[in-house]
């Protein structure tokens, strides 16, 4: 070996060396400073219990909970069907313009076959009360005493 690969390998021992020294340093004093606080506290801490049992439901927030959500359905489904009426009334109003342009084929004095719909489409709606807007919420049940 020459001297110039010789000296180069004695500084990275001796760098090496000093970081290791100087790791070896700080493992020790942190070992002579621990005066035993962390098994203290863990010992402090000691086992956690944790209960996973659930309190009981009341019955009057399961049938909260039910009826909101039964609400929830009812009120979608009414748009549904109330988006699906305004669709018909007006496919059926466009369908009458289109017949005001031919000769009535209805005798004078009667209404058209279209405005007999949207009648008795309107009695249905009364009638059933699906698509009115709900009036109220069921009774809730009976409480235990």
């Amino acid at each position: 070996m020459d001297v110039e690969t010789r000296s180069r390998l004695v500084r990275i021992a001796i760098t090496v060396g000093g970081m290791l020294a100087f790791m070896g340093f700080i493992v020790v004093g942190l070992w002579l400073s621990d005066d035993g606080s962390a098994k203290r506290r863990m010992e402090r801490l000691g086992e956690v219990h944790t209960s996973f049992r659930t309190k009981p439901v009341d019955p009057a927030e399961v049938w909260i909970t039910k009826s909101e959500t039964e609400i929830r359905k009812l009120e979608e489904r009414n748009r549904e069907l109330e988006e699906r009426i305004k669709m018909l009334e007006r496919r059926i109003k466009s369908d009458d313009r289109k017949l005001s342009s031919e000769p009535p084929r209805t005798p004078p004095g009667n209404t058209s076959p279209s405005d007999a719909f949207l009648q008795a489409l309107e009695k249905v709606r009364h009638r059933s009360g699906i698509l009115l807007e709900p009036t109220g919420i069921p009774k809730p049940p009976k409480q235990r005493q």
